[in-house]
């Protein structure tokens, strides 16, 4: 039960996963969206806000960049905006990346189904209740894990430990976005422990002013070193 960034290098291009726009966008974040599909496409469906700006029209593009937040391009399937972020960053214009994916990826959003979740609110109320709080699993990496966390969640590698481990508690699934908890979720369904979902993930939970943990990786990483030394300590003395 792993999870996947969803801000990415390319290039010198940064790319912006569908899911984490979304938040940014509902979060009131600043962000200038810029549209540089044809007019026919953008007229017939475009992002929230978004502004039409044409490749060809480079000058009037780079005017309508904003130094006070982030700029993100968008365009069918990420492929021109990757290029045009790219350019844009090389001349200099910092906070500028495109949408991965593009439209066909905000598009797909809509068509995941849906799963039972929890808002970031309502997991903080239940936490502070002061009873037997929620169990929170957080599926994301090691490393993801270890740099920042809710207070008192904890990783699991598998649905079956998360089976012996929720009891009659409930489990709260939290991954960056909230993507690949849906995915967790799914696979917890088939062993039969039923799960919410974190809306939105950790992003949402730090933007609603959620508390987070922080370090500890090296810590568990030197365990971790210890315990094999002493594993292959075990394994020698077997073998003499």
């Amino acid at each position: 039960m792993s999870d996947v960034t969803t801000v990415e290098r390319e290039g010198t291009a940064l790319g912006i996963d569908a899911e984490r726009l979304r938040i940014w966008m509902t979060s009131g974040a600043v962000v200038t969206l810029l549209d540089v599909r044809p007019q026919s496409a953008f007229d017939a469906g475009h992002l929230p806000g978004a502004i039409h700006s044409p490749v060809a029209h480079g000058r009037e593009l780079v005017s309508k960049i904003r130094p006070d937040g982030m700029t993100i391009v968008v365009c069918e399937d990420g492929t021109v905006a990757r290029q045009v972020a790219g350019v844009l960053d090389y001349c200099g214009l910092v906070r500028v990346g495109f949408l991965l994916g593009g439209m066909s990826a905000w598009r797909g959003l809509a068509e995941r189904p849906a799963v039972p979740s929890i808002t970031p609110q309502e997991l903080r109320y239940r936490i502070e209740e002061g009873t037997a709080g929620p169990l929170l699993i957080d599926v994301r990496p090691e490393a993801e894990f270890c740099a920042a966390r809710i207070p008192g969640s904890i990783r699991a590698s598998s649905a079956q430990e998360v089976a012996a481990r929720a009891l009659n508690r409930q489990v709260v699934l939290v991954s960056c976005t909230g993507r690949r908890a849906v995915e967790a979720h799914n696979e917890l369904m088939k062993v039969g422990v039923k799960a919410v979902v974190l809306e939105g993930g950790l992003d949402a939970w730090v933007l609603s002013g959620g508390s987070v943990e922080r370090g500890g990786g090296l810590i568990r990483k030197v365990l971790w070193l210890l315990a094999s030394v002493a594993g292959m300590a075990v394994i020698a003395l077997a073998t003499r």
